[in-house]
């Protein structure tokens, strides 16, 4: 019986190497703290650990250290506790969607959150132990009011915050954006409509040295600013009481009628806005990429203002064609036929500009 039990528990006994060995057992002494309640409110916990990180609603951790920069988020680094069947895995994400093992570990997933998580930090304060300092419970800077550098990072990406939220609190919401969110580039449509629609937006928006707008919700932030004139994401917005109130001082100082002030809401489309969004969509579905932005004219001609008192005109080439064709059958000498005749070359546009 001795001798069964024996080999039962070798054979059940995971082999790992005398260094791995030493390092977790190290790990499991060093952390002794009590359990503690996740926060509900941004689903950022404590659990017998010091760092605090993002818990995701799959149940993986994630702790983003590098933001990385582009569509492709190079130079992204996070770090996670994937979450598997019966268990966690401590994984590094060096670059958008390529995980690797925790350094030190064979990637085999832990039964235990509380070994995977000692092992992850560990790995932290090793190599980032200024990162780490930062994200211990209880730091002085969590508890300060946020940053103005907070404050345009939830502008650009169109994180909704509340200003009377700590440092603390909008850095966590910042860091579930990163690693859910901020990951999704682009789409060509909204890249087409930015690069269009940019003049109207804020300096802070679409500076040069912004990336925000290579990511799929800034995008689309933007897009939703551009239509409405409305580019703040606070939820500490005034009323609808004391917008009519301060529309109608400014109606009286000036003497006009009480209220035309505030004939348009905060989030209302604007019909110019509207105007020139429907504008772009006929040219993206035609796959019409063109650098300035065109006017459509009766659905199939486009117009260009100069900004000289002149304008540029598009015209479909087919419908001059039709014409030429109909009066040829009838026998009536066309704008075209003539300039041609006269050792001019032949263009339908040019024909039918000349005849109106």
């Amino acid at each position: 019986a001795t001798g069964s039990r024996r080999r039962r528990r070798s054979s059940s006994t995971t082999t790992q190497s005398p260094t791995q060995q030493t390092n977790e057992a190290a790990l499991l002494a060093a952390d002794s703290t009590s359990w503690a309640q996740p926060n509900d409110s941004s689903c950022i916990a404590a659990v017998r650990g010091n760092l605090i990180w993002t818990i995701l609603d799959s149940g993986s951790w994630a702790i983003p250290l590098r933001r990385g920069k582009g569509p492709n988020l190079t130079g992204m680094l996070v770090l996670w506790l994937t979450k598997k069947r019966w268990g966690w895995v401590p994984e590094v994400e060096e670059g958008l969607g390529k995980l690797s093992p925790l350094p030190g570990t064979t990637g085999k997933r832990r039964k235990s959150l509380q070994r995977a998580r000692l092992l992850a930090e560990a790995w932290v304060k090793a190599r980032f132990p200024h990162d780490a300092q930062l994200r211990e419970v209880g730091m002085e800077w969590r508890d300060r009011p946020m940053s103005e550098t907070q404050v345009v990072f939830c502008e650009r990406h169109g994180i909704v915050y509340d200003p009377s939220w700590s440092r603390g609190t909008v850095n966590n919401t910042i860091e579930r954006y990163i690693v859910e969110m901020m990951r999704q580039p682009v789409t060509e449509w909204q890249a087409f409509v930015a690069r269009h629609m940019s003049p109207y937006a804020p300096a802070y928006l679409v500076h040069s040295g912004s990336t925000a707008l290579m990511y799929r919700q800034a995008a689309d932030n933007l897009l939703q600013g551009l239509l409405t004139a409305n580019f703040h994401r606070s939820t500490a917005r005034p009323s609808k009481a004391a917008r009519e109130a301060e529309a109608s001082a400014a109606a009286a100082s000036v003497g006009v009628q009480q209220g035309s002030a505030d004939s348009v809401g905060r989030d209302e489309v604007l019909p110019a806005r509207k105007a020139l969004l429907e504008d772009l969509e006929a040219q993206f579905g035609a796959g019409l990429r063109p650098k300035y932005t065109w006017l459509v004219v009766r659905g199939n001609e486009l117009l260009l203002d100069l900004m000289s008192g002149s304008y540029l005109w598009l015209k479909p080439v087919q419908a001059a064609a039709v014409e030429a064709a109909a009066a040829a059958e009838v026998g009536l000498p066309t704008a075209s036929s003539s300039a041609a005749g006269d050792g001019a070359p032949a263009d339908p546009v040019l024909g039918e500009a000349a005849a109106a």
